[in-house]
């Protein structure tokens, strides 16, 4: 028996559908994240895998999770959203991150690997002595110092509500026991962009 699908459901289909405008700007959420930190050259290969976000339990940590979305954006934020993401969570992307997606980051499998001088100039093709330079002493300076005291930063996958329009990205460059620090911030897709809405937690060590 054949089935007509309505030309309303085929509409509701399409826009739950990310376009291939959207899908590129997908990928480049977490290096919209790592931008905001001057610091951000090492990154760790391996995304976050458990995101800390939890919904608030009582009217008072609600009011504490929303209060800064009220001076970022007139959008409705509300603990029906951070469900809906927070329910796609269990299917987090975990695969390891590419230097194709990370093009201006150096990535590391773990807290002691050792940085390839030598890989890392040619892939940044930095034929400018001076930059060239100044990347070898980073990596260097990176080398030598103790795993444990090393700023690496690390960056989950997005995680996205149903209509992928709205999305979570988990970040943490925890270090030197209490160096550093983390957070989970909520993003809007609109005019094309991805454009941070406000910050849901944040933590320091």
């Amino acid at each position: 028996m054949n089935r007509v699908i309505s030309a309303s459901v085929l509409l509701s289909l399409y826009f739950l559908l990310p376009t291939s405008a959207q899908s590129s700007q997908n990928k480049d959420l977490p290096n919209i994240v790592l931008s905001k930190y001057s610091d951000a050259l090492f990154v760790c290969v391996l995304p976050i895998k458990k995101v800390r976000l939890k919904l608030p339990r009582t009217y008072l940590e609600m009011r504490y999770m929303f209060k800064p979305c009220e001076t970022f954006t007139d959008k409705t934020i509300d603990t029906a959203l951070i469900s809906c993401i927070l329910s796609n969570v269990k299917d987090i992307d975990t695969t390891a991150w590419t230097e194709a997606e990370l093009p201006k980051h150096i990535l590391v499998a773990s807290r002691d690997a050792y940085v390839s001088k030598r890989h890392i100039i040619k892939r940044f093709d930095l034929d400018d002595r001076k930059l060239a330079r100044q990347m070898k002493r980073k990596m260097s300076q990176f080398n030598l110092t103790p795993a444990i005291e090393r700023n690496i930063y690390y960056v989950s996958r997005p995680v996205f509500d149903d209509t992928k329009t709205f999305a979570i990205i988990q970040w943490d460059n925890g270090h030197s026991q209490l160096g550093g620090g983390g957070g989970i911030v909520l993003y809007h897709f609109e005019g094309g962009y991805w454009k941070e809405v406000c910050p849901l937690m944040g933590w320091k060590y």
